[in-house]
């Protein structure tokens, strides 16, 4: 029974460290010429009421200016639950596509599912010696 545990919590651990790993590299990817700007959250979405804050995430369409045009992101990007419309927020952009675009302010989630992944792996094979 034991065994079976250790390697589920190793499992769970490897898992939230790929989707560390996965949140650090994604942008890395698909953004080719990444640049910074102020982007406006023009519209926002909740995947439940947004009077449940809990277990609920907020995505938002963000407008961006360079050079005198707007660029509307081409998909809803996830934005804090206490971000509203009219919002700042820092994004990367593609500069060939600037449609193509992320939240900067990522490196907090992906290093804390790194790091719990990391600590649930050490702590899986510490059970795995111990029994």
């Amino acid at each position: 029974m034991e065994k079976s545990y250790n390697l589920f919590v190793i499992i769970i651990g490897a898992m939230f460290f790929l989707l560390g790993v996965y949140y650090w590299i994604v942008p890395k990817i698909t953004i080719k010429n990444p640049k910074s700007a102020e982007g406006v959250i023009i519209s926002t979405d909740t995947a439940v009421s947004e009077q449940m804050k809990k277990n609920n995430s907020k995505w938002a369409l963000v407008e961006i200016d360079i050079d005198g045009k707007k660029y509307i992101s081409s998909k809803k990007l996830q934005v804090s639950m206490d971000n509203k419309v009219g919002d700042v927020i820092e994004v990367i952009y593609d500069e060939e596509n600037p449609e193509n675009m992320v939240v900067k302010k990522r490196n907090h989630i992906t290093f804390m599912l790194a790091f719990m992944g990391i600590i649930l792996i050490i702590y899986g094979l510490y059970l795995n010696k111990k029994f």
